[in-house]
């Protein structure tokens, strides 16, 4: 049996989390820069949403192509980008290199978000592979965790660039670490296959399909909550904007534990069926808790806790099945960017959908909670849906 090489699983997560660290250095500091540059509000939006924009449009294709180029290649070039992009970002008073140097990141992005788990199943055994798997969907919040603690100190004196630099300098030690633990030339599918029949095949499959709509509405629910949670609490409890962010990192954290619960229940071959219906029950409760119920702050946030926690069973079991659905190896890299294409698009839609319901609502948070709550029941729907491959 293959032995599983756990370091090269925690180099892969170390990638993608510092990758991860690059969406969540803009939401902190989206109000100092686009004060100083001028920005209007479609402009602010749109550079926010860059990333998820490049993950709905190039997801699939991304992993079916850059999965055949080998995993050294794939991080020296992404990560030497990264940093060439941070520093650019940091030093420059042009909107438009701004732009281009996010551009340029969320590519970057979507080849690290993409290929990595798919190295990942190539490093593992098949007993270890539902757990690595489950390990590395932790980029995320891991990443937005960093990203909010580290943001708030570095943006106290209203420097945002100082930010950028930071990313610079994580992207250049990862490059460092990398060189010297990740073997050249390795960790690449093997085929001769056209890309565009590798696509066909994984967009016609109904349980590969099923998995990214679940993972959209997940991220539909997840990323929305987290990113108007602080609004929330300040609007309708009247705490100070200090609190209600350490209530969200709070948030934000316990998702982490929750990832790897669903993990080690994927592990221990729980069917995945049953786990996620059990976790979207479990966020549709605590959505209720957070938007429907009269009992205070206190029951707010613990039901944001318990929906974050809960939450974190979703991503790992289905990075955990992509491998178990996928018709070959040939195809994990396309899965994968299905996969992460669901997720962006729940990324990008969720908070403007939220928002507009909040709007119409004349500013009642509950309204909030009805988009949330049909996205839970269409994402237990799908879960009861989802056929078990062996």
């Amino acid at each position: 049996m293959q032995t599983t090489s756990w370091t090269n699983v925690a180099i892969f997560l170390a990638g993608g989390t510092i990758a991860a660290i690059h969406i969540g250095k803009v939401p902190t500091a989206l109000a100092i820069i686009q004060l100083e540059f001028e920005m209007n509000l479609i402009l602010a939006g749109l550079f926010f949403s860059i990333f998820s924009l490049i993950g709905v449009f190039l997801g699939v294709s991304a992993g079916s192509i850059f999965t055949k180029v080998a995993s050294s290649k794939i991080i020296f070039s992404a990560f030497a980008i990264l940093a060439i992009c941070d520093v650019a970002g940091a030093r420059t008073d042009d909107l438009f290199v701004l732009f281009l140097s996010r551009i340029f990141e969320g590519l970057c992005f979507v080849a690290i978000a993409v290929t990595f788990p798919t190295y990942i199943t190539f490093v593992t055994n098949a007993r270890d592979r539902p757990l690595a798997l489950s390990i590395w969907s932790l980029f995320i919040p891991i990443g937005f965790a960093i990203s909010l603690t580290t943001s708030s100190a570095l943006l106290s004196d209203g420097n945002w660039r100082d930010m950028w630099t930071f990313c610079a300098i994580l992207s250049c030690l990862y490059l460092v670490i990398a060189y010297i633990f990740i073997p050249k030339n390795t960790h690449k599918t093997l085929s001769n296959k056209n890309p565009l029949n590798i696509i066909r095949s994984v967009i016609s499959d109904l349980n590969l399909l099923k998995l990214s709509m679940i993972f959209t509405f997940y991220a539909f629910q997840w990323i929305t909550i987290i990113a108007w949670f602080p609004s929330f609490l300040v609007e309708n409890f009247n705490l100070n904007l200090q609190n209600a962010a350490i209530f969200t990192s709070l948030a934000v954290i316990v998702n982490i534990p929750g990832n790897l619960l669903g993990g080690r229940l994927n592990q221990l071959n729980y069917k995945p069926k049953r786990i996620l219906m059990f976790a979207t029950l479990a966020m549709f409760v605590s959505t209720c808790g957070i938007f429907f119920s009269t009992f205070g702050p206190i029951f707010a946030v613990f039901s944001a806790l318990s929906f974050s926690f809960f939450a974190g069973l979703v991503p790992s079991t289905l990075f955990a099945n992509v491998p178990v659905f996928s018709p070959s190896k040939e195809h994990l890299g396309a899965a994968n960017g299905l996969l992460f294409q669901g997720s962006a698009f729940g990324q990008l839609i969720g908070s403007p959908v939220v928002a507009s319901f909040i709007f119409f609502g004349g500013g009642n948070w509950t309204y909030a909670g009805v988009p949330l709550l049909i996205c839970a029941s269409a994402q237990l729907y799908l879960s009861n849906k989802l056929a078990r491959k062996t």
